[in-house]
């Protein structure tokens, strides 16, 4: 980060020292969100997978085949509910700004795929809420001539109140805005990582490396022959795991060795003690408390 924006320590600031590399990060991440939607909402299970793609197929050709009397009504939808589009929008926007000023992970989007499935539903869905809207005013208005008092407050709480919907959603937005940390507050908490990214870059390693990682995916950072392995992936023995995910480098973590899946594996217990029998190497990460266990072949 430093190479490319200095030291620049918010997006804005790093507009201002290199436009163009923000403007090329930003389209980047703009091109990886269809990617990572997708490794959000697919299965682990192959066979599921395929399942999935299929299931998509069929829903997208009968959208396309009705997608003619759709598009009116998705108009007039547009129109008639533009205050809830509105809000769902503002409610959104500080998601869809993160995902592209940082990065489109999949669990970023844990709170924005729901907002983007609701804008769709509001937009394609038959118009079905006059009668029960309806029923509301109604209600309302019966309950204005029986008790004045509270006419005030059923004012400001109504869901039909336009000017509450938009401060609501702003004051929402505004207060998640202020809750964010700044860079600088949180630069101490992820500097082992950066630590582990700087070392394994000045190895030079060229060859494909499979990293098995508890702490994310470093191989964002590392070069396009880097893969990442989580260690949610093991649902084997240990052996087994390392063989069939052909895993050359491991960072030895406290979040890994505290996982249960291979605390609690003999097989990883063994590899442990006599990780040079496997042909690995061990080296400590400079400013960390992390091993790097390195495969000999990659060195």
């Amino acid at each position: 980060m430093a190479q490319c924006f200095g030291s620049a320590n918010s997006w804005l600031e790093a507009f201002f020292k290199n436009p163009y590399m923000l403007v090329k990060h930003i389209s980047q991440n703009a091109i990886n969100l269809i990617t990572n939607i997708w490794d959000f909402i697919k299965p682990y299970n192959q066979e599921a997978k395929k399942l999935t793609i299929y299931a998509l197929i069929v829903l997208s050709a009968i959208f396309v085949a009705n997608i003619s009397s759709k598009v009116k009504k998705a108009l007039n939808n547009i129109v008639t509910r533009k205050t809830k589009l509105l809000a769902i929008s503002i409610f959104a926007m500080p998601e869809i700004i993160s995902v592209l000023v940082i990065y489109p992970r999949e669990h970023y989007m844990v709170i924005l795929l729901p907002l983007i499935i609701t804008l769709i539903a509001l937009i394609f869905s038959d118009k079905a809420e006059n009668h029960d809207v309806n029923d509301f005013s109604n209600k309302q208005k019966r309950h204005k001539t029986k008790n004045s008092d509270t006419n005030l407050a059923g004012k400001i709480y109504s869901p039909s109140n336009k000017t509450t919907i938009y401060v609501m959603s702003l004051l929402v937005s505004v207060v998640f805005s202020i809750l964010t940390p700044s860079f600088g507050d949180i630069t101490a908490m992820y500097q082992p990582k950066l630590n582990t990214i700087n070392y394994i870059k000045s190895l030079k390693i060229k060859k494909p490396v499979n990293l098995l990682s508890a702490e994310g995916e470093y191989n964002i950072y590392l070069g396009k022959n880097f893969s990442h392995i989580a260690e949610y992936q093991k649902d084997t023995t240990f052996n087994e795991f390392l063989s069939s995910k052909k895993i050359n480098m491991i960072i030895i973590s406290g979040t890994l060795m505290r996982d249960a899946r291979f605390s609690n594996d003999r097989e990883w217990n063994y590899f442990l003690d006599k990780y040079a029998e496997f042909g690995f190497l061990a080296r400590r990460v400079p400013g960390t408390n992390f091993i790097l266990l390195i495969h000999r072949e990659l060195l």
